[in-house]
């Protein structure tokens, strides 16, 4: 809601808040994400387990865009995806971690031909943010599924 706000007071002059990056725990970042989108995720064979192998993992990000770009990536499993939500997140090596949402709804091909009209910005602004977070967004749609896959790098220390 913070980046939301200083979006919009941004707005006035044409421009687009600066990010703040600074190291975000990724378990609370992920469970809290989860929280705050299970009870949207209702109905038969709904929900959003997580799962994870990422540890205490810190990443270096704007705290309040990157659970933005996270509930835009779950807000679209859940409009156009069936099933369950899985959110899993392990560590790529030694300098970055890997998010995935999967859901089984339609192949992401389907959803954007779909679209109405003024919709579609969530998964730009999920990129943007995840971008300016040093990671990157990948999506793959097939037969059984989305998954949105958020990599990003590791943070070098922990700011307390």
């Amino acid at each position: 809601m913070r980046a939301g706000l200083a979006d919009l007071d941004a707005a006035r002059e044409g421009r687009r808040a600066r990010a703040r990056p600074r190291a975000v725990a990724l378990e609370r970042l992920v469970n809290g994400a989860a929280a705050g989108w299970s009870a949207a995720v209702t109905g038969p064979d709904r929900g959003v387990p997580v799962r994870g192998g990422a540890g205490r993992a810190h990443v270096r990000a704007d705290r309040a865009r990157l659970p933005q770009a996270l509930g835009n990536l779950l807000a679209n499993a859940a409009e156009h995806g069936s099933g369950p939500i899985d959110i899993h997140a392990v560590r790529k090596g030694a300098r970055a971690v890997r998010v995935e949402v999967r859901d089984g709804g339609p192949a992401l091909s389907a959803r954007r031909r779909s679209g109405a009209a003024g919709r579609g910005r969530g998964l730009g602004i999920a990129e943007r943010a995840i971008r300016e977070a040093g990671g990157s967004l990948e999506l793959d749609g097939g037969r059984h599924g989305t998954v949105a896959a958020v990599e990003l790098p590791l943070a070098d220390r922990v700011e307390r």
